[in-house]
């Protein structure tokens, strides 16, 4: 394609409203856990809960009906007006949102029956210091190898987080803070973009490469389709990591 039409799909995708993917058509490969799955096992409807990172509190608003009252934080106050506006269609009354980061959870003043955490930061002293005696903290992460042809392609190196993601050090950090690992696990499975619409939705939304925009990055995105386009779509991987640990 040409820079011109790629520069019309991509001012025609516009922005995506805190992490809402609804626009986004893709397809992947079965996998072993489901993450809303995972943390409704662990709910009760008398449970306090705290999401890390919760976005604009799309799953955190879903998952409010298993509990009695919740809390979700994230640094961006962008995604805090977001969270508070889908609070208000959904006539939702059991959760708040507050600006905090990872780092500053103590700041909350609170302790929780549930902490929960997809795809945000996790510091774990932080973490266990609002969990309550035998409270559950579920994180899942999206690794360094996510997304690797891509990556290949607009020459990123693998992803380097200053709060170290995954579960080499996460899983030694909450054993040394006296938690029990009740599970970890970890999959990466192909993963689909049904066309070049949602392919550039989607590395918009995500800002990859960081600045993504189509006068540095069309012909990196024309390399993708012809490499990487098969029957099923524009072929990449999904590869995540999960950990569920106890605060003894």
């Amino acid at each position: 394609m040409t820079y011109e039409e790629l520069k019309k799909v991509y001012d025609q995708v516009g922005q995506r409203s805190g992490w809402d993917f609804s626009k986004l058509k893709d397809e992947r490969e079965p996998v072993p856990w489901n993450y809303l799955d995972v943390v409704k096992a662990y709910l009760q409807d008398t449970f306090s809960v705290l999401d890390v990172g919760t976005g604009g509190g799309e799953k955190f608003i879903k998952l409010s009906e298993f509990f009695t009252k919740g809390v979700g934080v994230d640094p961006d106050p962008d995604m805090i007006k977001t969270a508070n506006v889908n609070k208000k269609k959904a006539q939702n009354s059991k959760v708040t949102f507050e600006q905090f980061g990872a780092e500053n959870l103590e700041k909350l003043n609170q302790v929780f029956d549930l902490i929960i955490n997809r795809h945000a930061p996790v510091v774990a002293d932080q973490i266990v210091k609002v969990l309550r005696q035998g409270g559950y903290f579920i994180t899942q992460q999206v690794t360094s190898k996510n997304m690797q042809n891509f990556r290949d392609i607009f020459n990123i190196s693998q992803f380097v987080s200053k709060w170290h993601n995954n579960l080499d050090t996460m899983v030694p950090e909450f054993k040394k803070l006296k938690c029990r690992i009740v599970a970890t696990g970890e999959y990466d499975v192909n993963y689909w973009v049904k066309d070049v619409k949602s392919l550039i939705f989607w590395l918009k939304a995500i800002d990859m490469p960081k600045g993504f925009n189509m006068e540095n990055h069309w012909q990196q995105i024309n390399e993708i389709v012809e490499k990487f386009t098969t029957p099923q779509g524009i072929v990449s991987n999904e590869h995540r990591q999960l950990l569920i640990t106890q605060k003894l």
